[in-house]
C-alpha cells in the first residue's frame, strides 16, 4: 500500500506540474524531490509498523496508513502549512496550495482503500472463527 500511495504521489504531482505554466528552472527537480521524499516516509513507515508489530500491537491497514501521512507530513515540513497565510495570487503559493490539496485527497483516498481493506480482512476472521 505504502508504495502505491507514493507511486500516486509522483505521478498526480508530476502531471499537475505539467499544466502549471512554471518555468521548469525553478521546479524542475520537484518531481525528484517527492519521489525521494516518499522512500523516506516509506523507510520510516515501515520501520514504525515493525517496531509495533515487534512489540505486539495492533496494526491495521487504517493506522499503517495513518503513521505513513503522519510521517509523510512531517517529512514535507511546513510548506503546504506557510502556503495558507501567503499571498494567494503568488503562482508558487497556488503550487504550494494544490500540491497540499493533492496531498489530502490522496490521504482521503487510501484511507478510504485501508478501511475496506480492514473490513474485509475483519470478516475473513469472523468466518475463520466461526468455522472452528
Amino acid at each position: 500500500m505504502y508504495v502505491s500511495i507514493g507511486i500516486a504521489n509522483s505521478v498526480l504531482y508530476t502531471v499537475y506540474l505539467g499544466t502549471t505554466g512554471l518555468p521548469g528552472g525553478n521546479i524542475g527537480m520537484l518531481p525528484i524531490l517527492i519521489v525521494l521524499m516518499c522512500l523516506i516516509t516509506f523507510g520510516a513507515s515501515i520501520a514504525i509498523v515493525l517496531l509495533l508489530k515487534f512489540f505486539k500491537l495492533n496494526i491495521n491497514y487504517t493506522k499503517s496508513i495513518i503513521i505513513f501521512h503522519i510521517i509523510y507530513t512531517a517529512v514535507i515540513g511546513r510548506t503546504g502549512f506557510v502556503a495558507l497565510f501567503g499571498d494567494w495570487s503568488d503562482p508558487y503559493i497556488q503550487l504550494e496550495l494544490s500540491l497540499t490539496g493533492i496531498m489530502l485527497i490522496i490521504f482521503l483516498l487510501s484511507l478510504f482503500i485501508a478501511s475496506r481493506l480492514d473490513h474485509r480482512v475483519n470478516k475473513v476472521i469472523e468466518i475463520k472463527k466461526s468455522s472452528i
